[in-house]
């Protein structure tokens, strides 16, 4: 049996992602700690395909040494819109061993065809089998911490978020 990792990186600007702009300190990252983390990837025996942008494609070859590799080039800027998605989940306590029976099952059928994918790839898979078990809201760009205000209690003992709430902010 042959395995192939197949990686993608790109520059999504999370350096700039710092307390002076208005991040929490620990989002900020340099493409050169995502390059620390890739060597570890890249000491791997596999042949490897990596998916980046013309700028990075030096870099990754000098990482990854005399090991298999593919190196596919994009310009993402033209490929993607400029956006980040995520996910939160939360569902009522009853919800959540059905949800990871489901979970369970989906990493089971992708292990059974050699398939192995992240959380979100696992959830998405989840979704699509199950969508009675899903409901999907979308939070709006740069809103996502705004699911934990709603379902923090803590958050509604002060008047200002209680009236947030109450105006549908969160």
């Amino acid at each position: 049996m042959s395995i192939t990792i197949v990686t993608a990186f790109s520059d999504i600007g999370r350096d700039a992602w710092s307390v002076e702009n208005g991040h929490p300190s620990y989002l900020g990252r340099s493409t050169d700690n995502y390059f620390k983390y890739f060597s570890n990837l890249a000491d791997l025996e596999k042949d490897m395909i990596v998916f980046t942008s013309q700028e990075f494609v030096t870099r990754i070859k000098k990482i990854r040494g005399d090991k298999p590799k593919n190196i596919m080039t994009l310009d993402l800027n033209k490929k993607f819109i400029k956006c980040i998605i995520d996910g939160v989940i939360v569902a009522a306590p009853s919800k959540w061993l059905e949800f990871y029976n489901l979970v369970y099952t989906c990493q089971k059928d992708m292990l059974s065809k050699k398939i192995i994918d992240n959380d979100q790839g696992v959830y998405l898979q989840a979704s699509l089998k199950q969508p009675d078990l899903f409901k999907i809201h979308y939070l709006g760009e740069d809103c996502w911490f705004d699911v934990f205000k709603r379902y923090d209690e803590t958050t509604h003992l002060n008047l200002k978020n209680r009236y947030k709430k109450l105006m549908g902010y969160f």
